[in-house]
């Protein structure tokens, strides 16, 4: 087991009910850096069926979520900056295998400007409600293998960034979660990506392609095969007026506009979902050249198409029937 230690006065931080407003904390604390980090690398593994634990309940509880949870009767909360668990930046060459990660204060594994990726056999946990618990977060990352993970945490369960290319994910189960997710920064484009025979059990999302004005960029040839969801609120979302709860009032760069085509949903087994999906572009930017073929999906509600092309629709068996989702249960570690 590695631990990150689990109170503030480990970290050399004050305790956060000794500050009185967000500015005197934003002068006064330093971001924690990661618990395993490494910059400008060649051939690195992190490996072994230990655990790594980021003891992220002492920062959930100083999150952004937990601040607007409690706004009305405590308009001042403060909120802790908090840290990513592992990030391994600018590196050829990086295996992650059979480790279990857990209780990140933020994102579990982010491995960013990375040449030949593989994340195999690792296991990532965080309670449901945990806040921005992401499992493994590859940004401008090339060559990338990620198979046979198992994945349950409070937020993106693998979300592919800007400037990714290459990829493929397979033969991942995947519980809780926002499930298999691109975005929401893709200025600098993703593309050639494949995801294959995995399994999604109760996630808030299946497949989930997002990004908004002033950060976006193009997402192009997309392929997803032999995947099977249950009991998943949102089936298929591809949505480019993604708005982030943390930033509401982002703006960006108005020159960056995100754009979707080419994307290929095939042999997926959809079984009692909430909602079927949205696909909802841009008037600026309509998305294209969207295909389901050889889909089974049983939904509440249907499909909602806004500034798109109307999907093509092959061999799609779609029935809307109330009643059928089921709410998952929480985690129980």
């Amino acid at each position: 087991m590695i631990q990150a230690p689990d109170s503030f006065a480990a970290f050399g931080i004050a305790e956060p009910t000794t500050f009185h407003s967000q500015k005197e904390v934003l002068t006064k604390v330093q971001p924690s850096a990661p618990l395993i980090n490494g910059k400008n690398l060649h051939d690195v593994a992190i490996t072994g069926t230990g655990t790594i634990d980021g003891s992220g309940a002492l920062w959930w509880a100083w999150s952004e979520r937990a601040a607007r949870k409690v706004k009305a009767t405590e308009p001042n909360r403060i909120v802790y900056r908090r840290t990513n668990m592992i990030v391994i930046d600018r590196c050829e060459r990086l295996l992650v295998a059979d480790v279990t990660l857990q209780n990140s204060p933020m994102f579990h594994l982010v491995p960013r400007n990375i040449t030949d990726l593989t994340i195999e056999r690792v296991k990532v946990h965080a309670p449901f409600d945990a806040p921005n618990t992401d499992a493994i977060d590859p940004g401008n990352c090339t060559n990338v293998w990620i198979h046979h993970c198992t994945i349950d945490t409070g937020d993106d369960d693998i979300v592919i960034k800007s400037g990714g290319r290459n990829i493929l994910i397979e033969d991942c189960i995947i519980k809780h979660g926002h499930g298999l997710s691109i975005g929401s920064e893709t200025s600098a484009g993703i593309s050639n990506m494949l995801v294959r025979r995995c399994i999604l059990e109760g996630t808030d999302n299946g497949i989930r392609i997002k990004s908004m004005r002033g950060a976006g960029g193009l997402i192009e040839n997309v392929r997803y095969t032999d995947i099977v969801m249950k009991n998943v609120a949102n089936a298929i979302v591809l949505d480019l007026s993604y708005v982030d709860n943390n930033r509401p009032d982002f703006t960006g760069d108005p020159t960056k506009i995100p754009a979707i085509k080419n994307i290929l949903i095939e042999d997926v087994t959809i079984v009692n979902s909430k909602r079927a999906g949205k696909i909802i572009g841009l008037p600026e930017s309509p998305i294209t050249a969207i295909t389901l073929r050889n889909v089974t999906l049983t939904a509440e509600k249907d499909f909602i198409v806004k500034d798109a092309d109307k999907p093509v629709f092959e061999n799609v068996k779609l029935e809307i029937k109330k009643g059928v989702y089921v709410e998952p249960p929480p985690l129980v570690e």
